[in-house]
């Protein structure tokens, strides 16, 4: 694809992105000044919650990147927790307005210079959307089985557990069905993918599979305390069980995010579990705006910090001047 193409495929994308937002205000009749006013009043408790689950999903990030590093480098050495912390911070940040898919591996590449942190990012987020296709579909057989919200929530959870726990096996078997697809280069790409993946040992994919299900956990109960925040009565377990289809949405190749539809993937969960669409599409714009403000506030910390400790250690390595 040409680079012409490809802006002009980033143009449409966030305009349809703009265009999606718009008409979640619209109709929802949400106000940009009730959305600021609403802000203003979120708890402290609340805005402590999400600034810490936020950097809480970043560091397991960080985590992933250092185990697929561990297993794809040809040196012993393994990207530093402080260098990868920074730069997974930045490409987390930078996907609120980029294609997630696009910002972390270029992210990652520019503070390491090696296509190993491009290769562990691709790792990492084809796991994710494994197990995040998984447990969206056991939502969507709890939802319509409908055993009770106690027995669905149980069963939810066993079920994430048990594709954690067959996740090289599930490798395998998608591998197989790329095969019997017709040919195209994204299918071609697509197998070689979890043909990779698949050759990772088995001890390593639960590993990382584990991660995936802490982080899937921890972008759940953040979504459950922002959306009762701000949409009070709903059935937050029932939210939890339908995060699945807003983390799918959040995480579509052509927009940042996921913008536009995730927000509207998570409005209608709201509605779903008893909210007004008012009260839905507040929860929903409130979140993307907590999750950018959150994530603003860490790598400003954390460049900060990068910053006064590469001072001391110049400060300590300069000559010191009239000392014996």
């Amino acid at each position: 694809m040409s680079n012409s193409r490809r802006n002009l495929l980033a143009a449409l994308s966030l305009a349809f992105a703009a265009a999606l937002l718009v008409a979640l205000f619209r109709f929802s009749g949400v106000a940009i000044a009730d959305l600021v006013a609403a802000l203003g009043t979120t708890p402290a408790s609340v805005i402590a919650a999400v600034l810490a689950l936020t950097l809480a999903n970043q560091l397991v990030s960080v985590a992933r990147w250092r185990v697929l590093d561990r297993f794809l480098g040809r040196s012993p050495t393994i990207v530093p927790w402080g260098v990868a912390t920074r730069a997974t911070l930045r490409g987390a940040l930078a996907g609120q307005v980029l294609p997630l898919q696009f910002s972390m591996p270029l992210a990652r590449w520019a503070s390491v210079r090696n296509g190993q942190a491009v290769n562990a990012t691709l790792y990492e987020q084809l796991l994710d959307l494994i197990l995040l296709a998984c447990a969206g579909a056991a939502a969507i057989l709890l939802f319509a089985w409908g055993p009770g919200m106690a027995a669905s929530l149980a069963l939810f959870c066993a079920a994430v557990l048990v594709s954690v726990a067959t996740m090289p096996w599930l490798l395998h078997i998608l591998r197989a069905v790329t095969r019997t697809l017709p040919r195209s280069v994204f299918i071609e790409r697509a197998g070689q993918a979890l043909a990779r993946a698949a050759s990772l040992p088995a001890r390593t994919l639960f590993l990382l599979g584990w991660l995936s299900a802490l982080r899937l956990a921890m972008l759940s109960l953040r979504t459950v305390l922002v959306v009762a925040a701000f949409a009070g009565g709903i059935d937050a377990a029932l939210v939890a069980i339908g995060y699945p289809a807003v983390g799918l949405a959040m995480g579509l190749p052509f927009l940042p995010a996921g913008m536009g539809v995730a927000d509207w993937s998570l409005a209608a969960l709201v509605v779903f579990a008893g909210g007004t669409a008012t009260a839905a599409a507040t929860a929903a714009l409130a979140l993307r705006a907590l999750t950018f403000a959150s994530l603003a506030v860490l790598v400003a910390l954390f460049e900060l910090a990068a910053l006064i400790e590469s001072d001391r250690a110049a400060g300590s390595a300069a000559p010191q001047f009239g000392r014996p």
